[in-house]
């Protein structure tokens, strides 16, 4: 009789207590169709296309936003990365979605054709944000992918991307137009720019060079020429380079053919073409972003390819000789080298994950840029033959 006495007292004292500790959602349904209500009609009146009507909202834990994440990565990662066998697509897929379920707030979903919103992910916003206005500038984020998807297709869009190249820029392109269209009507939501500012701040570096990439886009074709506004997802570009230099979009532009110049040289291997923003972010890994844009101002298009001696041969082309010296000058400072003036070569030892020893080499050759990198015992000068070789006052 005491123990049952006992446990009543407990239970009578623990009541209250668990109903002071429930914490008050952050944000409810209703609120969210509240802020939707409010940012329909400025995105209706800046980007000049329709709302898709019922556009359905839906609160998830991280659980339900990786399901709706891996349903689009293994959708996206089989076109992104062709070459690997199915086990390795799922597995990638599966990586992807793990990752971004903790950090996405809300996802406007491209299959489901919902706005997803995280409650576990809202809920660790900066505390010294308002997180209702934080939300409202989320979401008209992704108002704008749902509006664009109802005008464009996205997904079918994405799925019929000619390479992995082409999706990757075509990407850059949506994430750029909500990132430019929210961005815009932010001031007229009651939205301060400080939270613009301190979300782009706490992104992966590589997400923020992708969507600030994709904004500075949009705005230049939109200084440049409206009528291209519409046009860019319906014709997007077929390269992440021309993202990065808008200049290049809606204009007779013929780059140099970098993957037949190497073809030309007959290396051991297959060639493919480099991506910018791999390049970018590669790069990123070690400098910083204004230094990175020096080094790319003329830069045209790359190829690579991988020997059989383990060589990794890449070749770029640049608008001038000059362009390329500021390449080579940004290789050698990645690498952790000065470069002088009149710097045409480089070299030096590179670290590598098993112990052995590797080197990179770097070099002009005019407007292009050889760059190796591979075990240091190879005759590269060799291995490469007389059309990729440095000139012979380098060797």
């Amino acid at each position: 009789m005491r123990i049952l006495t006992a446990l009543i007292v407990l239970i009578a004292i623990a009541a209250p207590l668990a109903g002071a500790a429930e914490k008050k959602p952050v944000v409810t349904v209703e609120a969210i169709r509240a802020d939707l209500a409010k940012i329909r009609p400025r995105l209706v009146e800046a980007i000049g296309l329709a709302w898709p009507e019922g556009l359905e909202v839906e609160l998830v834990d991280r659980a339900g936003m990786r399901a709706i994440l891996l349903e689009e990565f293994r959708r996206d990662v089989p076109i992104l990365f062709p070459e690997r066998p199915e086990r390795s697509q799922r597995i990638l897929a599966e990586m992807y979605a793990n990752s971004l379920a903790r950090v996405t707030r809300a996802k406007y979903g491209l299959i489901s054709k919902k706005i997803h919103v995280s409650t576990g992910a809202v809920d660790e916003l900066p505390k010294s944000l308002d997180r209702t206005r934080v939300l409202t500038f989320i979401l008209a984020h992704e108002a704008v992918h749902a509006m664009d998807d109802r005008a464009f297709g996205l997904s079918a869009l994405l799925a019929g991307a000619p390479d992995p190249e082409a999706h990757r820029a075509l990407n850059m392109v949506i994430e750029g137009r909500a990132e430019h269209w929210s961005a815009q009507v932010a001031p007229h939501l009651g939205v301060p720019a400080e939270v613009d500012r301190t979300l782009v701040a706490r992104r992966d570096p590589a997400m923020r060079r992708l969507r600030d990439a994709g904004r500075r886009f949009v705005a230049s074709i939109e200084k440049r020429d409206p009528d291209l506004l519409g046009r860019m997802l319906v014709e997007p570009p077929r390269t992440t380079s021309t993202v990065f230099h808008p200049d290049r979009y809606g204009r007779p532009f013929d780059p140099p053919d970098a993957v037949a110049t190497l073809v030309a040289a007959k290396p051991k291997g297959k060639v493919e073409p480099l991506s910018e923003l791999h390049l970018r972010n590669r790069l990123g890994e070690r400098m910083k972003d204004p230094e990175i844009e020096k080094m790319f101002a003329g830069y045209l298009a790359g190829a690579a390819v991988v020997t059989p001696r383990e060589l990794r041969v890449s070749l770029t082309e640049h608008d001038s000789a000059a362009a390329a010296k500021a390449f080579l000058a940004g290789l050698m400072a990645f690498e952790g080298q000065a470069a002088g003036e009149s710097a045409t070569f480089a070299t030096g030892p590179l670290a590598h994950p098993d112990g052995r020893k590797f080197k990179w080499w770097a070099w002009l050759r005019g407007p292009r840029v050889i760059h190796v990198v591979g075990p240091a015992d190879v005759d590269v000068l060799k291995e490469l033959g007389p059309t990729l070789a440095p000139p012979p006052r380098e060797k």
